[in-house]
């Protein structure tokens, strides 16, 4: 049995180091990281597979240039949420000022037309209504929709949003112009 492993540990590190070979950059790195197993026989079963080390995995400069701008991009931005008394809704706080003066009811897709984060919020199946108020969003959901699934993806919304610099509100041409019209031509 542990022979067998012994096997499969060896050629499980001899087809690693043979895929990332091409990736290591210089002989050191090459020579002092190795990709460690340590197998205990403690009746513990959590301290059976204690660790993993693996080689530092270093992108050559050709294929770096390949991602653009995703390359050292990242969203730094907590959202907190809250719950209300209604069990269907839910308030976003992203900790930067949502509306300047008053507050934004958006009771259906149609209404968020002009505000590029609640047309996004309801981009997202199983969303019913959207508010804003000074600094938070609250979204309602519909009855068979779960906040587990639904709460990553308003918040990448809020996140994305945020990121892009866009207005909360676009003005009323700009608007027009994002809108689908059907004309009828006679």
């Amino acid at each position: 049995m542990m022979r067998g492993l012994q096997r499969l540990v060896a050629g499980h590190r001899a087809h690693i180091g043979r895929r990332l070979e091409p990736y290591i950059d210089n002989a050191a790195a090459r020579h002092t990281s190795r990709r460690l197993f340590m197998v205990s026989s403690s009746n513990n079963v959590s301290s059976r597979v204690t660790s993993s080390i693996s080689r530092p995995f270093v992108l050559p400069a050709h294929a770096s240039s390949g991602l653009g701008n995703f390359v050292g991009q990242k969203r730094s931005m907590f959202i907190q949420t809250q719950s209300t008394p209604n069990p269907l809704s839910l308030m976003f706080y992203p900790g930067k000022p949502v509306m300047e003066v008053g507050s934004a009811d958006f009771p259906n897709a149609r209404t968020a037309m002009n505000s590029p984060l609640a047309k996004a919020l309801y981009g997202i199946d199983g969303i019913t209504r959207v508010f804003f108020g000074s600094d938070f969003v609250t979204v309602t959901k519909s009855e068979d929709a779960t906040w587990d699934f639904l709460k990553p993806e308003i918040f990448a919304a809020i996140m994305d949003f945020y990121s892009s610099g866009n207005p909360l509100f676009l003005d009323s041409a700009t608007a027009a112009s994002m809108d689908t019209a059907i004309h009828e031509v006679c």
